[in-house]
């Protein structure tokens, strides 16, 4: 038996069985079974010399070696791609702040969620060779950097006329309508009367060879989150060129722009400006579609840290002081503070992306929240800061998110220390704690924004709706946590109830939004958010209240879901999406078993919802080189970490064969319930 997953299964994330040809090989007709050629010398090798890395003996017997005076390694076996440092661990258990160590490089983890087993039990005890193999390769995707990761924009390439790369007239007016309709509200960084001069340069001149660098790299950067904002048939029919080609052009030649603009140190504000939408580019590709499409340009951890350099530069012009302490006009006080507080919005996304929380957030900082006014209420010359507006502005959306920024850097723990905004995670937080923050973030935003919205105005709509499911998704994260933290003999029942409640309501308020056609512009940047665990949740629950009242409630949703979001359907965007419809055929499976006990009693509710035969079909046609079945039969077994083989129709909770099963453990390890589905890839996506 090879000692290694093969290449198709490694590329499918699934598990293998390592034989010649494994059985999944054997299934899949077009794939060809071949394992990678290493050899155990070199094997050994490689291994030494990452034990040498890590400050370790290769020479020594001694599985519990120090790395350094303060920290040794845990017991995670020598073959496994995470380390845990023991001082971490035990300071941290379960959760909080944490080193780990990836593929030999050690990383610091804010929210330690993705590796919460390792923290709490240890490398499961029956966790396969396979899934290890699986996690390495997960963690090696994202963890590692791209060699040419932000090159393009340090090194200047002269054969690039940026003047001439500009779009003709007719499409940088349609790309401006565009920026005005489905972004701007997002990313109110700007005035409208500043972009007045670039707007009418871009659409009236063939020639923009009066702009400066940095004026070329900010409106490429417009032009680029533009794009991001479209579907395909917009841009086949706007400039009859597919999305792709587009969003590749034009950040090359934002990239190139930058370069030129020297961003490293560049004392230009517009810099700030277009830095802010690259990065929103970027980020909203890498959590968005989750297929790491830029990786070979830029990964998440050089995107982290590109964030610090902006962060730095913002720093050394001032936008962290505020402007009337610095003696300057209102115009300028309200740009900078605009700046400011997008680029602390922004670096806290991308951070929950890379699993730190920015220290600058508890830095003593000053700059003010933006006034809730139009732009229309001050100019260059205004003298006197415009009284604020009453009600729902064009600033409002970003507004209240900057808002809830700066009250959770208000919160103090009972002895006075800064709780920051990964308190969600913070285990030795209480619930009563969390509980009472929610609550005043929950009736500020009822205050300050929800009460004055008006449901018939698009942009109101989105505040509302987005807002809600903010805080419906800052509820779940802090039941899943105290979840996690119990072991599931202890949980009550009560518990489970409320987080189930919760998830489905998070999927509601996706179902909302994407059912509203008068917001359908605005949809590409909620889409981004969507609550991937809250859907495995219910589709797991769904499963095991396959026999009761509840179980019709869910399907519905479920099924109501797939209606308002059709994309789901579309496996090749996003890889999750086929991970999420293996849980619901094997789910609905065991609905129909359920169902069959009972056929009189049950007769009016057997009817399979067209969305799951549609999914069985995908499936097969994903496994099977298009070949359309009447039917999609789950595996019957599914191996578990020794090689034994349990029926797929157990219950998930509480049947003799299964007590020690639980949920929430089962996000880390193979789930013998479920073939081929990676608990650790969903759990990773926290």
């Amino acid at each position: 038996m090879k000692s290694q997953a093969c290449t198709p299964c490694a590329k499918r994330k699934v598990r293998c069985d390592r034989g010649e040809p494994c059985s999944n090989c054997k299934r899949r007709k077009r794939d060809q079974c071949i394992y990678p050629d290493v050899s155990s010398v070199d094997r050994i090798k490689q291994l030494e010399a990452l034990v040498r890395k890590l400050g370790g003996n290769p020479e020594s017997s001694d599985e519990d070696y120090p790395i350094d005076e303060q920290a040794e390694t845990s017991s995670v076996p020598a073959h496994a791609s995470v380390r845990l440092h023991r001082d971490s661990r035990e300071h941290f258990p379960g959760a909080g702040p944490s080193l780990v160590e990836e593929d030999g490089e050690t990383v610091y983890l804010e929210s330690f969620a993705r590796h919460s087993w390792e923290s709490k039990h240890g490398m499961p005890p029956n966790r396969s060779s396979s899934s290890r193999e699986k996690d390495h390769f997960r963690l090696s995707t994202l963890a590692s950097p791209s060699s040419v990761a932000l090159e393009s924009m340090i090194y200047r390439d002269p054969s690039i006329d940026l003047s001439s790369r500009h779009p003709t007239s007719q499409h940088a007016a349609g790309l401006w309508s565009a920026f005005h309709r489905n972004v701007k509200p997002f990313f109110k960084i700007f005035f409208d009367w500043e972009l007045d001069r670039l707007h009418t340069a871009a659409t009236l001149h063939e020639v923009k060879q009066e702009f400066a660098p940095w004026e070329h790299a900010f409106v490429f950067a417009l032009y680029l989150i533009t794009v991001v904002s479209l579907s395909q048939e917009e841009c086949l029919a706007l400039f009859d060129r597919p999305r792709s080609s587009l969003l590749t052009e034009y950040q090359m030649l934002c990239e190139q722009a930058l370069a030129r603009s020297s961003f490293l140190g560049s004392s230009e504000i517009m810099v700030l400006q277009a830095l802010s939408l690259y990065i929103t580019r970027i980020l909203h590709e890498l959590i968005e579609t989750f297929k790491w499409a830029n990786i070979e340009r830029i990964s998440s951890r050089s995107l982290w840290s590109l964030m610090g350099v902006v962060l730095r530069n913002a720093e050394r012009l001032g936008l962290h002081r505020d402007g009337t302490c610095l003696g300057l006009s209102p115009a300028d006080t309200e740009r900078r503070r605009r700046i400011w507080w997008q680029l602390q919005q922004l670096d806290i996304a991308l951070g929950a992306k890379c699993g730190n929380m920015p220290m600058m957030l508890k830095a003593d900082w000053d700059a003010k929240l933006p006034l809730n006014i139009e732009d229309d209420d001050i100019t260059p010359s205004t003298k006197v800061f415009p009284k604020e507006r009453r009600g729902i502005t064009s600033m409002s959306y970003c507004l209240w998110t900057y808002w809830v920024v700066s009250v959770q850097r208000s919160f103090r723990r009972e002895d006075g220390g800064s709780v920051g905004v990964s308190w969600l995670t913070d285990r030795s937080l209480p619930r009563n704690s969390k509980e009472t923050i929610l609550e005043r973030l929950e009736n500020g935003l009822n205050n300050y924004f929800f009460q004055f919205c008006d449901p018939i105005k698009p942009l109101d709509s989105v505040i509302q709706l987005t807002g809600r499911a903010f805080i419906c998704g800052m509820r779940r994260m802090s039941m899943q946590t105290l979840a996690q933290n119990t072991e599931a003999p202890n949980r009550p029942e009560k518990l489970e109830k409320e987080f189930l409640d919760v998830c489905m309501k998070c999927l509601e308020y996706d179902i909302a939004m994407n059912s509203n056609r008068a917001i359908r512009h605005f949809m590409w940047r909620a889409n981004g958010f969507f609550q991937w665990s809250a859907l495995v949740y219910v589709v797991v629950e769904a499963r095991r209240h396959a026999d009761t009242p509840k179980a019709k409630e869910i399907w519905d949703l479920i099924s109501d879901l797939y209606a308002a979001i059709p994309k789901l359907m579309n496996f090749s965007e996003d890889r999750r999406r086929p991970h999420i419809a293996e849980l619901i055929v094997a789910a609905w499976s065991a609905r129909e078993a359920s169902l069959l006990e009972r056929p009189q009693q049950n007769a009016h509710l057997q009817q399979k919802p067209a969305f799951v035969a549609d999914l069985e079909a995908k499936l097969w046609s994903n496994d099977n080189c298009g070949q359309q079945p009447s039917s999609y039969e789950p595996q019957e077994t599914a191996a578990v970490g020794n090689g034994a083989s349990v029926p797929t129709s157990y219950d998930f909770y509480g049947q003799p064969e299964m007590t020690n099963v639980d949920f929430f453990e089962m996000m880390l390890t193979d789930d013998p319930l479920l073939p081929n589905v990676d608990w650790s890839f969903w759990e990773s996506l926290d």
